[in-house]
């Protein structure tokens, strides 16, 4: 695999230590947690821009339809790229904030807090909880996705599943290298498959539903592919995004 240079985010932002990416329709983002900036360009054209807003520990981005979407310190907030504004924003639930993972889906937010997998619905301006599922486990995970089933990824590289409020018996098979370095599990409705980060060798998986491998990708020997630390698919699971340090890379299967 020889994925090419899309973009260096530091040519943007020389102090720029980008966390997280992802990809829409139209456009690609990236965010970092530590400055609070958002990063954005279009797909057609090759050129990030920083957002004019500052977001302090922003992370979980995704798109929702058109909007970018995503949780910062004060809550999670959804965001119009064309008007460059926050459309809605939504102040964490004050008795069991998301502490951890989380992700939209289905207008609801799913997140962690603590040992707790929570479903929030959005109330007013706040998300308000109520417990979806509770283990010890929790607190180690690092990642989920929901495709109908809910995939959580822990940071030993197991992953359970829950479908229909049920956990699955439920293991990854096919892997010749165990995860080492978990870092994302990315899901969605119109895949075939679920995909999981594995920064310690730079590896992306897909595991179709039963957990068992599909395939995986790694760069070539000697890539400067070193440093991966998230990435994004299209709905067509044909164009994929990577963020390796401050650049970001697109590669098509």
């Amino acid at each position: 695999m020889v994925p090419e240079v899309f973009y260096d985010i530091s040519i943007v932002d020389s102090k720029a230590a980008p966390t997280e990416l992802a990809l829409g329709p139209e456009y690609v983002a990236v965010a970092d947690a530590i400055q609070g900036k958002i990063y954005v360009s279009s797909l057609s054209v090759a050129k990030f821009e920083e957002l004019p807003q500052l977001f302090p520990e922003v992370k979980t981005l995704s798109f929702t339809g058109t909007f970018l979407t995503f949780s910062d310190r004060e809550g999670i907030k959804y965001y119009d790229l064309a008007k460059k504004a926050v459309v809605n924003s939504y102040f964490a639930d004050a008795v069991a904030p998301i502490t951890g993972a989380s992700i939209e889906y289905s207008g609801f937010t799913y997140g962690f807090f603590a040992d707790k997998l929570l479903k929030y619905a959005k109330v007013g301006n706040g998300l308000k909880g109520v417990v979806w599922a509770q283990e010890s486990s929790f607190a180690d995970a690092v990642s989920l996705g929901i495709d109908g089933s809910i995939y959580i990824l822990f940071k030993t590289g197991d992953i359970a599943k829950y479908t229909g409020g049920v956990k699955e018996d439920f293991t990854i098979v096919g892997l010749d290298k165990n995860i080492q370095k978990p870092f994302k599990l990315l899901a969605d409705s119109a895949f075939k498959q679920f995909y999981v980060g594995d920064g310690a060798e730079g590896r992306l998986l897909a595991f179709d539903s039963d957990g068992v491998l599909s395939f995986q990708l790694k760069p070539e020997e000697g890539s400067e592919w070193i440093d991966l630390r998230s990435f994004g698919i299209s709905a067509d699971e044909k164009t994929f995004f990577t963020l390796v340090g401050t650049k970001v890379y697109e590669f098509s299967l």
